[in-house]
């Protein structure tokens, strides 16, 4: 998890880079920036505890479908040279509706406002008895000038995502020359709710520049799969199965030259052999897949790279391409 919470902080840093280098000589090749690496820590304080005596805020145990409330900030269209940066190395900045209208993120909070841009989220869910286990996390870049002092944007967040009372640990480091600080927060003792966790970067190169993140890991009783792939329900629903592990990653590319930035895999689990389900699939939610049998598996294949792969027992989704459409 902490390698995609401070993944945006070497991007900009990159990117910051990058301009200088084309001031200071134009003829430079823009378009050779590399791999993005995530930067290890050059500088980091004590953790500092603190358990408020208030009551836990219920809330924060909840998966209420909608966005969360909004952490409103002020600023503008981010810097030209940052969205360029982003872009030269294959990555992606984009509104957070983007990923809303694909994706659900129930209860946390999103940050609003004029040139706010979604660099990070993630869903990983995996069945657990009589709910869900899961960690969400969604993550904007942007300008503002609403908010005051280091922590400021976190208290926001914190209130937003309805932590009043909770216990918090707070880190601070400096990341690639972004000045990094992360909240973690945990119910006070006795109560089974999950732990929040804020980070908020600014980065000197860019005065006013930030990135905020906000991220949920709990088991949710009676809480229902994540909805990612329109196919995972129907393809459970042919086979008699359900729907096991989802995962859903949105992010820079990982790898040098490559221009993905979202995977997604789902398994489902059942109880038929191999040429039983891929009949049932085949004649059904999958009729217009192409089939590949290989060793004890076959892959069904359909658009834009998706395919399902049917072992006995099991059936896994991947996909992999770019968030904006």
């Amino acid at each position: 998890m902490r390698r995609r919470w401070l993944a945006i902080a070497a991007v900009v840093a990159a990117a910051a880079g990058c301009t200088t280098q084309e001031a200071r000589q134009r003829s430079a090749d823009a378009t050779d920036a590399g791999s993005v690496p995530v930067a290890s820590p050059v500088a980091s304080t004590a953790a500092h505890t603190t358990v408020p005596a208030a009551p836990a805020d219920p809330l924060g145990n909840t998966l209420t479908p909608g966005h969360g409330a909004p952490i409103a900030v002020e600023g503008g269209p981010l810097p030209r040279a940052v969205i360029d940066g982003v872009s030269r190395q294959g990555g992606e900045l984009v509104d957070s509706s983007v990923w809303d209208a694909r994706f659900e993120t129930y209860g946390l909070p999103h940050v609003v406002g004029d040139g706010v841009l979604l660099v990070e989220a993630t869903v990983d869910a995996t069945r657990v008895t009589n709910g869900w286990r899961r960690a969400d996390q969604l993550q904007w870049l942007f300008l503002d000038t609403s908010h005051n002092g280091i922590g400021s944007l976190l208290d926001q967040a914190a209130i937003a995502a309805g932590l009043s009372g909770w216990a918090v640990a707070e880190t601070a480091e400096v990341v690639e020359r972004a000045e990094c600080t992360k909240r973690t927060y945990t119910a006070p003792s006795g109560l089974a709710s999950p732990v929040w966790t804020l980070q908020r970067c600014a980065f000197p190169t860019f005065a006013g520049m930030y990135s905020l993140g906000v991220g949920r890991d709990g088991v949710f009783a009676g809480a229902d799969a994540p909805i990612v792939e329109p196919t995972a329900g129907q393809v459970a629903g042919a086979l008699g199965g359900t729907v096991d592990e989802v995962h859903v990653a949105f992010g820079h590319p990982e790898a040098t030259g490559s221009a993905t930035t979202l995977r997604i895999s789902v398994q489902v689990s059942f109880n038929a052999d191999v040429d039983a389900a891929v009949a049932a699939l085949g004649g059904g939610p999958l009729v217009d897949w192409q089939q590949f049998p290989g060793d004890a598996t076959v892959m069904l294949s359909g658009t834009g790279g998706a395919s399902w792969v049917v072992s006995d027992g099991s059936a896994r989704f991947s996909v992999e391409g770019r968030l904006h459409p």
